[in-house]
């Protein structure tokens, strides 16, 4: 069952970081790495027993303390959920009503719009203008003179060592919650902690009902207000980003066309002109 479940883990692990060290290698790599995996169950085991020993030593008080604050946030989760949506209807018709939502929008839309337009314009006519000076330079630098062209560079191969295979296996097999679960199995098989909790829980849950009830209702309306606002805002937006974008565009390309050219015709004449 173990050696499954570390051969698993290292598939998992494999496969998300891409990595072709095989630590079931049948040598120094796999004792590392079931070292590894060794120390960290050494590791769970201590942490559980610890939190099960914290758990069994919870007073009465520890648990009413705890019964309150569980059931504040039941209450407060409830009550929020129930109060959100009818804040959030609220809020909705109060943004889509706000007058100023139309204007913006068209204000920002047209701006936005021309400014992508004249960018994509723009990378366009780079594109087409540095296609055709690169052309005509080289044709140019290439009258007098044969081209040497160079040859892309190699890529190195990093290795991986012995260490990765220790941290691996002990990263796979470390369980950082098993304090936790100890904590929590200790604290249910123990009765004073126990009895704590189910007296704190219902005086937690109607604070917190009291309280998500207030919020759940204001959180429901500014995102409602602010979904009613887009709705309008955005309607506008679209319809006036096209009309900004089809005003930028040529402008766009006229510049990138002239810029390509150059750039590309620089380069063109340069690559053409070498005569080594």
């Amino acid at each position: 069952m173990v050696r499954r479940l570390l051969l698993l883990a290292f598939a998992l692990a494999t496969f998300a970081t891409g990595c072709e060290v095989d630590c079931f290698d049948g040598g120094p790599l796999q004792e590392r790495y079931v070292e590894g995996a060794q120390i960290a169950e050494r590791d769970n085991l201590a942490d559980y027993d610890q939190g099960y020993a914290n758990g069994l030593a919870l007073t009465r008080d520890d648990g009413y303390a705890d019964g309150r604050a569980f059931g504040f946030d039941d209450g407060y989760a409830d009550a929020f959920d129930r109060a959100w949506d009818d804040g959030y209807l609220d809020g909705y018709d109060r943004g889509y009503a706000d007058d100023s939502a139309c204007g913006s929008g068209d204000q920002s839309g047209w701006a936005d719009g021309w400014n992508d337009g004249a960018d994509d314009g723009w990378s366009t006519g780079w594109g087409e203008g540095y296609d055709a000076g690169w052309n005509e330079g080289w044709y140019d630098g290439d009258a007098t003179c044969p081209v040497d062209r160079g040859k892309p560079a190699q890529k190195r191969v990093d290795p991986e060592d012995l260490e990765y295979c220790l941290d691996h296996g002990y990263d796979e097999a470390r369980d950082l919650a098993a304090f936790d679960r100890g904590y929590w199995d200790g604290a249910r098989d123990n009765p004073d902690y126990q009895a704590g909790y189910a007296d704190g829980y219902p005086a937690g849950w109607d604070e917190g009902a009291s309280a998500g009830d207030l919020d759940g209702y204001t959180s429901g309306f500014d995102s409602g207000y602010t979904d009613g606002y887009d709705a309008v805002f955005y309607l506008c937006y679209d319809t006036a980003w096209g009309e900004g974008w089809e005003a930028g565009w040529p402008s766009g390309y006229d510049d990138g066309w002239s810029s390509g050219y150059s750039d590309g015709y620089s380069e063109g004449y340069a690559e053409g002109d070498d005569c080594t």
